[in-house]
């Protein structure tokens, strides 16, 4: 299984550029748990960036444990269903994170 970076950081290869063609977005993921870490995942006009840092101005949040969002990114779980089940927070920019999910192509 690869590691929370490397999930993060290949982001970028996994996006579906027609899908992000007019999003200009920061989303803010901070993980605790196993692999605890801070990482901004930036998109405009269709190029997508991952950076390990924090962005105190970014439209939307996450957090999570990075087993939850592990098991999210490897399609083992449903993001929704993890949602509401309690198993990470969201903040910020809802509807922007609700987008998200269409936006990269899960392996497999």
């Amino acid at each position: 299984m690869p590691s929370m970076r490397e999930i993060m950081m290949a982001m970028p290869t996994m996006a579906d550029p027609q899908k992000l063609a007019r999003v200009n977005a920061t989303i803010q993921f901070n993980f605790s748990g196993e692999e605890p870490g801070d990482y901004v995942l930036r998109v405009q006009d269709g190029q997508v960036t991952v950076r390990e840092r924090n962005d105190p101005n970014a439209d939307a949040t996450i957090a999570a444990p990075s087993e939850v969002w592990k098991a999210i990114a490897t399609g083992e779980m449903n993001p929704m269903t993890a949602f509401m089940m309690g198993k990470f927070k969201a903040a910020g920019n809802m509807a922007l994170l609700m987008q998200m999910q269409g936006w990269f192509n899960t392996p497999g």
